[in-house]
């Protein structure tokens, strides 16, 4: 899940913040193979795996943004690299949302002089509706939900919509939801978002054989004026909106491929950052591109920006 304050808005693909424009604290997130952006050959090295990750990746006044993720138990304990992330006491350096539910909490507080801290509590379940019921939605401008634990997170959806039915149309919440892994349940996230992922892993098992005609044949499934993206690796990325034309970006491959790990989660992020600095849906599509690209020829993400 991702969280964007109004006013401060700060990214992180996972450790990773970008605070006025300069990158903090990066570290490599675990992610499956396959998401790589201009690369047609993995040639990520092995990590560690994570069971119902939840993360943030964007922070306003010290609140975290958290992202849901559902993949295999760790294998291995923290590596060294990430033991010096770890303060005595996390509670002066991440507010308490969703603390309860979450397998990974990554947390800057202005307080803390932007130092991040991380904590991975073992096989703890999704994060609820009921954990979302605790959030202060006036504090945020766009959230972004991936799609793990659907019909919960379809709660949390209309209570955003609920929250955005009471609000002049400046002080709305905009929302875009991903739909990765080709699971039925997973398919009623569609109808949610103003902007709505499509992967190629979902558009393939249905059938589709390019991302233009997912788009054009999944279109149908999302609300009136919503955009649909859809990535297809070193093929680039494509949308569409509510007008009907179609929108690509080529992919931006780096000259040698180092680490694609996450190369997915990073268009989404750069995608989502864009638009919400107010850039058109090409230009979101194109830097979305340019900087899963370079991640890409990166070990993970210190000097993407």
């Amino acid at each position: 899940m991702l969280l964007l304050h109004h006013q401060q808005l700060q990214w992180l693909p996972h450790h990773c913040a970008l605070r006025h424009g300069q990158p903090q604290s990066c570290q490599p997130a675990a992610r499956h193979q396959g998401s790589g952006f201009g690369c047609s050959e993995e040639m990520s090295p092995p990590r560690r795996s994570l069971h119902n990750e939840a993360r943030p990746q964007a922070t306003h006044n010290s609140q975290p943004l958290l992202k849901q993720r559902e993949e295999e138990h760790w294998e291995e304990e923290r590596s060294p690299e990430e033991k010096h992330l770890l303060p005595t006491d996390l509670s002066a350096s991440i507010s308490t949302h969703f603390t309860s539910n979450c397998n990974r909490l990554v947390g800057l507080d202005p307080l803390t002089n932007g130092e991040a801290a991380s904590e991975r509590p073992r096989n703890l379940p999704d994060v609820s509706a009921a954990d979302f019921d605790k959030v202060d939605l006036t504090r945020f401008k766009w959230i972004h939900i991936e799609g793990r634990n659907a019909s919960e997170q379809v709660r949390m959806l209309q209570r955003i919509e609920q929250h955005n039915a009471t609000r002049p149309p400046g002080q709305r919440i905009r929302v875009s939801v991903e739909v990765e892994k080709p699971r039925e349940e997973l398919f009623q996230l569609f109808g949610y978002g103003d902007v709505v992922f499509v992967s190629k892993d979902v558009a393939k098992h249905l059938g589709f054989r390019s991302a233009g005609e997912a788009l054009r044949g999944l279109y149908g499934r999302v609300r009136k004026g919503a955009v649909l993206i859809c990535a297809w690796a070193e093929e680039g990325a494509d949308a569409l909106g509510p007008d009907g034309r179609l929108l690509h970006s080529d992919a931006f491959p780096p000259p040698r491929v180092v680490d694609t790990l996450g190369a997915g989660d990073t268009f989404n992020a750069s995608v989502i950052f864009s638009l919400s600095q107010g850039k058109s849906m090409q230009e979101a599509l194109r830097f979305g591109c340019q900087v899963a690209g370079k991640k890409c020829g990166l070990q993970g993400y210190d000097g993407i920006v």
